[in-house]
């Protein structure tokens, strides 16, 4: 699945990967992206329940040649900055946790909090923030109204809205129940240069 992937795109952003620290080489099996990743738990920690497993990286190396890894404070997002002559864009995956009780809505709140605070720090770059918000706009629960509420305060708009936009769904249960739950956050500008948005469905149980 994952070769099929990178022969499709320059940046993939993978959540849920469910990979320990020391299992992330199993990633780096294809020599011409480069890959980071961040784990939802240790290499000795013993996994009970529904944890969440992480979050990673990969961009094609001879593609961007300059690319620096920005320290987030968090294992449910990865941040990297990628520079171009007078250009950079930090490009964020993120695995936001889903909508359940009082604990979630504010864990769901400490990190766009966090997120808030690596776009100010970067101010001078362009946005693109990505990956499983556990999230579906038409759903109006509380995390939706706080994620609008974030990106009105930030001037980022979903690529949801935007009018090239061909995405119905990007999970189903038994092609029974469907959903919007991943999306691509964007900066004011990037917005204008997006010249098609669209899902490709697979179905897939390994790598």
């Amino acid at each position: 699945m994952l070769k099929k992937l990178l022969g499709l795109c320059d940046i993939l952003l993978i959540q849920e990967h469910w990979l320990s620290p020391q299992q992330f080489k199993d990633l780096s099996f294809n020599s011409a992206f480069l890959v980071h990743a961040v784990s939802g738990f240790s290499n000795k920690q013993l996994l009970s329940g529904r944890s969440f497993g992480g979050c990673a990286i990969l961009w094609r190396a001879n593609k961007f040649v300059k690319v620096e890894v920005l320290p987030v404070s968090s294992n449910r997002m990865y941040a990297i900055r990628i520079c171009r002559n007078d250009c950079s864009l930090i490009i964020v995956n993120v695995y936001m946790p889903y909508e359940c009780d009082d604990d979630a809505a504010d864990e769901f709140s400490f990190q766009l909090l966090l997120l808030e605070g690596l776009i100010n720090d970067n101010a001078d770059s362009h946005i693109i923030v990505g990956g499983d918000f556990n999230v579906d706009f038409p759903r109006k629960w509380k995390h939706t109204d706080i994620l609008l509420s974030f990106c009105d305060k930030l001037d980022s708009c979903a690529v949801d809205f935007h009018q090239s936009s061909e995405v119905d769904f990007t999970f189903n249960f038994n092609l029974e129940r469907f959903s919007c739950i991943d999306h691509f956050l964007l900066s004011g500008i990037v917005w204008y240069f997006i010249s098609e948005f669209s899902y490709l469905l697979y179905s897939f149980s390994q790598w």
